[in-house]
């Protein structure tokens, strides 16, 4: 799909530890999705917090949770 709409989707994506989540970012923009982000979740409450913020500083086209699901359903 290089080229294709999708690559302009704003996606946002939560995954366990902050490693991971660059990891899967980094790979979603070499896929073409440069208006990825991914973010490392803990279970706490500033984890939460920024994923609230996250969710509501932009018109996200896709929101998913778990690293896993991130770089299966774009590749």
């Amino acid at each position: 799909m290089p080229g294709g709409k999708g690559h302009s989707w704003k996606i946002l994506a939560v995954g366990r530890g902050a490693t991971t989540a660059a990891n899967a970012e980094k790979h979603l923009h070499e896929l073409g999705y440069q208006n990825a982000k991914v973010i490392g979740a803990d279970n706490d409450k500033a984890t939460d917090d920024k994923f609230i913020e996250l969710l509501k500083s932009n018109d996200w086209d896709g929101v998913s949770i778990g690293k896993s699901r991130v770089l299966h359903i774009f590749e």
